[in-house]
């Protein structure tokens, strides 16, 4: 899955310093995440946090996200008008 996932982030981009970017919005709201929470994304995609930390943050209608690659096949999500970066593991690419 993660290789899938790297060639499909690839792919999305437009810009070649951002070619192992994917953007969307999450659908809904969001009020952070906890240990396994599931992010439904807009363009049909579906990723989950895969990190240890809690985000407990203020409710936001449908923000933007970016989701890119990280160190050792690790991917980071960056939420709009959240400071940290919520790491996620892809469970449906589309």
């Amino acid at each position: 899955a993660w290789v899938g996932a790297l060639a499909i982030l690839k792919r999305t981009g437009d810009a070649p310093n951002k070619a192992e970017a994917v953007e969307s919005r999450i659908e809904g709201e969001f009020t952070g995440w906890r240990r396994g929470t599931v992010f439904k994304l807009e363009n049909g995609q579906v990723w989950q946090q895969a990190g240890s930390d809690d985000y407990v943050g203020v409710r936001i209608p449908s923000p933007k996200v970016r989701v890119f690659p990280g160190m050792l096949g690790s991917y980071w999500m960056e939420i709009e008008g959240v400071r940290p970066h919520c790491k996620v593991k892809p469970l449906k690419l589309e």
